[in-house]
């Protein structure tokens, strides 16, 4: 089975998070990392110090719309 597409997503995401200056975006870009790792929501949520559901939350992001969906939202 050829994992190309999946590294390519990791390559992704270490490059996102290694250039992201804000500390909250830069936690969404790691837990999904982990994710796509191989890593369960329970260590995800251990490792980053953020609750399971809001690992889950991220994961359901980025599983529905990619890596754009993770943007954090200015607020007007």
């Amino acid at each position: 089975m050829d994992n190309q597409p999946v590294n390519n997503e990791i390559e992704k995401f270490v490059q996102l998070s290694k250039n992201e200056k804000d500390g909250k975006q830069k936690k969404r870009y790691d837990a999904v990392l982990l994710y796509l790792e191989g890593r369960s929501r329970r260590e995800i949520s251990e490792i980053l110090h953020i609750p399971r559901r809001t690992v889950s939350g991220y994961i359901s992001l980025y599983t529905e719309g990619g890596a754009e969906a993770l943007l954090i939202r200015k607020q007007p």
